[in-house]
């Protein structure tokens, strides 16, 4: 068994294509939206099940009497050496299986490969290489899985802060033209200077006031390659706000983070305990200065307040420390975001 996972375990292998390597009605699907589970390493391969075969595929043979090809049913494939053999069946009553000889075989709409024994007893033929093209995919990609592009849910906002006395708005921080749309994908959103590229976006600090709050959230696609649960075993970020360092403390107003994450390859792996718009709250409280009450980002030593774990919606929640969050604030957040004067951020 393969304990090193990663890149499309729990996704899907497809094996049978089309000339144009798309799926046929009598392809094999393995994996999600099929039959088995498949686990990879991340790099060179794949295993599955020993209860999941590969056959029957579909395939077809060089008609020794010419008129095309005939379609066949590969039923089983067993190498010995550096053979392959190919229990088949499908041919036409009576048929000359020994006629076979020479001919070509082609499996499951891979390439022809010379038959170099015909054996009518079993109904093999033989080959020395095997070709059978086969789609992988991980299951960040599954069809219809629209992981990218995907707006922030910002549905729970007002639900969430409603008890702080704060409405929401999603108006572009005052200006629909605020909003950008050719910021530079990046792949991992945890460097120092990735973050540098994406607060270079916050194009509504003109606007920011007393009077006129603005926070900034987008999607990205994951923290960092071990903190978006693929493998499955890794650890979770589902959202992120930054800077986290020196911004957030659970006792004293502060200053709270620029901008917030929601990350979409890690919400498709492993969903939240809370819907998404939770998440994004979560995030959003992170840049009114709220942090986690465990004393992380204060001091090294500063211990727990008297609440945690049970913190409600700033709760870090799933494989993190805290219990499952809640959508709501605990009391002693709402009067931190009561209390604030300037712009989350600011």
């Amino acid at each position: 068994m393969v304990t090193l996972r990663g890149r499309f375990e729990s996704g899907q292998m497809i094996i049978g294509l089309n000339n144009a390597f798309e799926p046929v009605i009598n392809s094999i699907i393995i994996g999600a939206q099929g039959n088995n589970t498949i686990r990879g390493n991340g790099t060179d391969f794949i295993e599955f099940s020993n209860n999941q075969s590969i056959v029957p595929i579909f395939g077809e043979v060089t008609n020794p009497n010419g008129g095309g090809n005939l379609p066949i049913t590969i039923t089983e494939i067993t190498k010995d050496g550096g053979q392959f053999h190919w229990e088949i069946n499908g041919l036409p009553a009576g048929f000359n299986f020994s006629s076979l000889l020479g001919q070509e075989l082609r499996a499951g709409g891979g390439g022809a490969k010379t038959i170099v024994a015909a054996n009518a007893v079993n109904s093999t033929i033989t080959t020395n290489d095997m070709q059978i093209p086969f789609l992988i995919r991980d299951d960040d990609n599954l069809p219809n899985s629209g992981v990218l592009p995907n707006q922030p849910d910002l549905s729970g906002l007002n639900i969430a802060f409603q008890d702080a006395y704060i409405i929401c708005e999603n108006d572009s921080g005052g200006d629909p033209n605020n909003n950008s749309n050719n910021t530079p994908f990046i792949e991992n959103a945890s460097t120092a200077a990735e973050m540098a590229i994406i607060n270079a976006e916050r194009q509504s600090s003109i606007n920011e006031s007393t009077l006129f709050w603005i926070v900034y959230i987008t999607s990205a696609w994951q923290f960092s390659p071990l903190s978006d649960a693929d493998a499955n075993g890794e650890n979770i970020h589902w959202g992120g706000s930054y800077p986290s360092t020196n911004t957030t403390h659970d006792e004293n107003l502060t200053t709270g983070g620029d901008y917030s994450f929601a990350y979409r390859e890690t919400i498709l792996d492993v969903p939240p305990p809370l819907a998404e718009s939770f998440i994004i709250a979560h995030e959003v409280g992170h840049q009114f200065g709220l942090g986690h009450c465990n004393g992380d980002y204060i001091t090294p030593n500063a211990l727990p307040t008297n609440e945690y774990p049970n913190i409600g919606l700033m709760s870090a929640g799933g494989n993190n420390a805290g219990v499952a969050p809640t959508n709501r604030f605990i009391a002693r957040h709402l009067n931190l975001i009561r209390s604030r004067v300037s712009s989350p951020g600011e």
